[in-house]
């Protein structure tokens, strides 16, 4: 043997090295190949976990805008309502006390009316009064009853005809 190698040596290096690595390979690279797959599957999970999350947290933002946007415009509408139904309101109360006002008004006329009419028939009565003792001092201390009488009878008749002018008029 030249260089002084040992085929049988050489060949029993070699068949302990194919036993080491076919043991490795079924000891090691087996469970590492299985732990590697079940690492990448857990990891692929949790992604695809995470993304039905985002796809449904924007599924549920989007219907929550949607809810807001229909609150908005529910609450718009009865703002709307809201105010139709006070500017109504406020009619009616303006509309109320305007027919209030309305009836106060002619109440106070009628009653004015019938106080003037009082006033009046006092104020003749008074004047009435004053001109016959006026006339009684001036005809009476003059001596003449019977000037006197006519200027009664010529009083009594224009104030008649003063309140029937009034009655007709």
């Amino acid at each position: 043997m030249p260089l002084n190698i040992d085929w049988q040596q050489i060949l029993l290096h070699l068949f302990n090295f194919l036993l080491l690595f076919a043991g490795l390979y079924v000891l090691l690279y087996g469970p590492v190949k299985k732990f590697m797959k079940k690492r990448e599957d857990h990891y692929r999970e949790e992604a695809e976990a995470s993304e039905r999350m985002k796809q449904e947290a924007a599924d549920a933002k989007k219907e929550y805008e949607e809810k807001i946007a229909g609150i908005e415009a529910e609450i718009a509408d009865r703002r709307k309502a809201a105010a139709a139904e006070l500017e109504e309101m406020r009619a009616r109360r303006e509309e109320d006390a305007e027919k209030s006002a309305a009836g106060i008004i002619r109440k106070a006329e009628g009653e004015a009316e019938i106080r003037k009419a009082e006033i009046i028939g006092s104020a003749r009565t008074e004047i009435a009064e004053m001109l016959d003792e006026a006339a009684e001092h001036l005809f009476v201390n003059a001596g003449s009853e019977e000037l006197y009488d006519k200027f009664l009878e010529s009083a009594e008749r224009s104030l008649e005809d003063g309140r029937d002018s009034e009655n007709n008029g």
